[in-house]
């Protein structure tokens, strides 16, 4: 009977202590690739450490690269560190390439650092690309570090570089470090 008891005494502890503590991410990445060409309705994305509620996240990530040719409808992300709640996270990305050629209503999107709550961020970002070439109605967008609510964040952009060629109806955007 005691060790019955003690076996459960000693996991009860061992669970209330999991919930005891934020949770924490470190995430490095290097070279990754996402292409897609053709197809309908596809969608790529990398989410890399982002935090939901008090966690912390470290994240460094260099060398990404995402390729859409062709294709209608298609969509491609890179979310990195945005946090939803009160943790906070510290994003570092760097070398961060997004292409476009032809189709249409394609989606190219690079999301870092951004709050919603009472978190905080703090963003570096240097040489950041994207590049349209042709189609119809694609968008791209950048936004770092943009806060909704009570939170907080710095935003260090270097080199954030958007180039159209041809096409209609195409847009892109750069939000960074705004407030609402």
């Amino acid at each position: 009977m005691k060790s019955t008891i003690k076996t459960i005494s000693m996991a009860t502890l061992l669970l209330t202590a999991g919930f005891a503590f934020a949770q924490q991410s470190n995430v490095n990445v290097n070279g990754a690739t996402q292409g897609q060409a053709g197809g309908v309705v596809n969608k790529q994305e990398m989410d890399l450490g982002n935090v939901k509620g008090k966690g912390k996240s470290n994240v460094n990530a260099t060398n990404t690269t995402q390729l859409q040719a062709g294709g209608v409808g298609n969509k491609q992300g890179v979310a990195a560190g945005n946090v939803t709640g009160g943790g906070t996270s510290n994003v570092n990305i760097s070398n961060t390439t997004q292409l476009q050629a032809g189709g249409a209503v394609n989606t190219q999107s690079v999301q870092a650092g951004n709050v919603q709550g009472g978190g905080t961020s703090r963003v570096n970002a240097n040489n950041t690309t994207q590049a349209q070439l042709g189609g119809v109605a694609n968008k791209q967008e950048v936004k770092l570090g943009n806060v909704k609510g009570d939170g907080k964040s710095n935003v260090n952009a270097n080199g954030i570089t958007q180039v159209q060629g041809g096409g209609v109806g195409n847009s892109q955007g750069v939000k960074a470090g705004n407030v609402q």
